[in-house]
């Protein structure tokens, strides 16, 4: 069984190689990124990660209102390089579970399930979880999606879901840990990325990326870590999460 992860990357330096690293650890085969646009360190950090990790990096201009025509084309190419399943990632999601690593939870499931679902929990600035898979601006967070690759799938965008394969099911054992404003400067540089409406996204989605551009504070408040503290946070409590001690995390 090979398992591989498929993400986009826009100014995720803070992020993007612990990130991938986790992954890796987790049993993950083949890390597939495409990398547009940056403006900071993160095409540098991918290509060292590529010489080292079984990392394959494509460098785009693509914008962020192609991210799923992207994901459909990395899950292709996995499908092309001999993944049997792909977790379908952002560069600040860390896929965990209780029950083993990723690639032996991805071994076990059933071969006439094509696609499975996971639970977001997103984090506040005080090292907790938001409630309910709820996210800083207070909306449900919706689930993320693995699937089998074929050259017949699409990828929904923002990862929520796949079309053109078998039936699917949600797992308990799956979740996926978020932090996606992690400092004054990476929300700024969010809101830069982002907040240009895209074909298909709710509407309110759009505006709060734009509430969040015109002032950061009360976002901030709620999830921003203003140091380095972060990757180590992560790392900790996705390892604690992956041994079965995350009991403060409310399960699905």
């Amino acid at each position: 069984m090979k398992l591989a992860l498929c993400f986009t990357a826009r100014d995720e330096q803070d992020i993007v190689e612990t990130m991938i690293r986790w992954h890796v650890s987790q049993g993950v085969d083949l890390v597939l990124v495409e990398e547009a646009f940056s403006s900071d360190d993160t095409p540098h950090i991918l290509d060292r990660l590529a010489r080292e990790l079984p990392v394959v990096v494509n460098h785009t201009r693509r914008s962020h209102a192609e991210q799923a025509q992207a994901m459909t084309e990395l899950q292709a190419q996995a499908y092309a390089l001999g993944a049997d399943w792909v977790i379908n990632s952002d560069a600040d999601e860390f896929w965990v579970s209780r029950y083993g690593s990723l690639w032996h939870v991805f071994a076990a499931i059933p071969p006439d399930i094509g696609f499975v679902r996971a639970e977001i929990d997103e984090y506040a600035s005080d090292q907790t979880l938001l409630p309910h898979h709820r996210s800083w601006n207070g909306e449900r967070l919706a689930p993320k999606v693995a699937h089998r690759p074929s050259p017949n799938v699409t990828v929904q965008f923002a990862n929520v879901n796949v079309s053109g394969t078998l039936p699917g099911i949600r797992l308990a054992d799956l979740s996926v840990l978020h932090w996606p404003l992690r400092s004054p400067e990476q929300a700024a540089s969010k809101c830069r990325n982002l907040s240009q409406p895209v074909p298909g996204r709710a509407v309110s989605c759009d505006d709060h990326y734009r509430r969040l551009e015109a002032d950061p504070s009360a976002a901030l408040a709620v999830s921003g870590v203003p140091d380095a503290r972060l990757a180590d946070i992560l790392r900790r409590d996705a390892k604690r999460s992956a041994l079965g001690l995350g009991a403060h995390r409310k399960r699905f």
